[in-house]
């Protein structure tokens, strides 16, 4: 388990222990800053639809940020559960529809900004408010070579994500170098190519190529994957995009 995952980790089993309303993530090595404050609101869900609102430390909407939820626990063992995803609105917000309720973890990306998390559970919260705090130290890790194989595919076939990581100068890589398709909310996570062990996870992920197996959408059309990786210190990547065209 990557180090700021640990520290989120262990906030949150208090949340789902004790019904607490907050996640609020501390980083000493990083002069004790909070780096993300997730808050779960106890709200009843909007037409099955769990309601992620980002804000900046003024409070103000942060649109245009990278949403991705794990369903059924946070920092799931084995790192395979990111499924759902999406893009915050003008207002910062993302709704993601739900067919049972469950745990979601909850992660959020965004250019200058340090990543950002919550966990809440569908069956007592349907909505949550994320505080992402601005990057600072401006030492993110960076991805190239971003590209998909291949780049036109046959409706609901698979194809390949692929980018090179290189870990920044202030922090290892993380586990989390994700990906996520806004227009059917859907998420997922590119593993190193060199068999890095992954179950558990472990520290220090390396820097090289990394890739992820996706199935196509079912419906023929032009579909924008986003794709962003977080260091061990919370910063993230500036975002790259693929386009992948889907045909009959």
């Amino acid at each position: 388990m990557s180090r700021h995952a640990q520290g989120c980790l262990t906030v949150a089993a208090v949340l789902l222990v004790s019904g607490c309303r907050a996640v609020i993530c501390q980083f000493p090595a990083l002069e004790n800053r909070f780096i993300c404050v997730g808050t779960c609101l106890p709200v009843p869900l909007e037409d099955g639809h769990f309601r992620i609102t980002l804000v900046d430390e003024q409070k103000e909407p942060v649109p245009g940020a990278v949403i991705s939820v794990e369903k059924g626990c946070f920092y799931c063992p084995g790192h395979n559960n990111y499924e759902l995803g999406g893009i915050s609105n003008e207002n910062g917000e993302v709704r993601l529809k739900l067919e049972s309720g469950e745990v979601l973890g909850i992660h959020s990306f965004q250019d200058g900004y340090l990543y950002g998390s919550a966990s809440c559970d569908s069956d007592k919260f349907g909505a949550a408010t994320i505080t992402m705090k601005r990057n600072e130290n401006n030492t993110p890790p960076t991805i190239s070579n971003v590209h998909a194989e291949p780049s036109t595919v046959p409706a609901g076939r698979t194809f390949k994500l692929r980018l090179d990581l290189r870990a920044s100068s202030a922090s290892e890589n993380s586990d989390e170098t994700l990906w996520v398709q806004p227009e059917t909310f859907r998420s997922g996570r590119l593993k190193p190519t060199t068999g890095h062990p992954d179950s558990p996870p472990g520290d220090n992920f390396p820097d090289g190529a990394y890739e992820a197996e996706v199935t196509a959408p079912t419906t023929p059309g032009d579909y924008d994957y986003y794709l962003q990786a977080t260091a061990h210190n919370c910063e993230t990547s500036p975002r790259a995009v693929v386009r992948v065209t889907v045909t009959p």
